[in-house]
Order: structure tokens, then sequence, then C-alpha cells
């Protein structure tokens, strides 16, 4: 087979591709990917690495009562996002240009 005629996963139609998609996440084109994924996946990646950022440093700055009340800020934002995307999935589909 011709070097020239591979197929790679990384190759430049993939990152072309993929370089797309991110950039309609956030205009009215239709995108693979979902903006309120992306969202709920960062905010529970904040989440995650706040806590393993606590548990790695408990003895410098931030208590136990400081680490609670920052994950019980967090913790009812990201639940309340995931009950928001599932009960748009059971609902009738709407055009909503607006996400």
């Amino acid at each position: 087979m011709n070097a020239s005629k591979r197929k790679y996963f990384f190759g430049w139609n993939n990152i072309k591709w993929f370089i797309t998609e991110i950039g309609n996440i956030g205009s009215d084109k239709p995108s693979y990917f979902s903006q309120k994924r992306i969202q709920q996946l960062a905010a529970f990646g904040i989440l995650e690495w706040g806590a393993i950022y606590w548990l790695i440093n408990k003895h410098a700055e931030m208590d136990t009562p400081d680490f609670a009340i920052w994950a019980g800020v967090q913790l009812p934002l990201i639940a309340y996002a995931i009950h928001h995307i599932q009960k748009e999935k059971t609902s009738p589909q709407t055009e909503d240009k607006t996400h």
C-alpha cells in the first residue's frame, strides 16, 4: 500500500473534522458534540480535581468544612445540569437554537 494513500486516525482530515465540530458547538450549526455534555463533563471534572487536590494537600490550606462547602455547591450544580439534560431527552423535540 502506498504510504501517501494510507488513512490514519490522527490524519489531517480527522483533525480538520474535529476542529470544525468543536467550532460548531457554540454556533447555530449542528455539531457532533453536545455543548451540554461538555459543560457537564467540565463541572464534574472540576469537582473531581478539587477532591483530588484536597486529598493530596489536605493539611495545607483547605480543611474538611471548607471542602464540604465547596463540594456542597458543586454537586447540586452538576445534578441540576444532569436533570435538565435527561428531562430534555424525554420531552418532545423542539427547535432550540440557544444551546
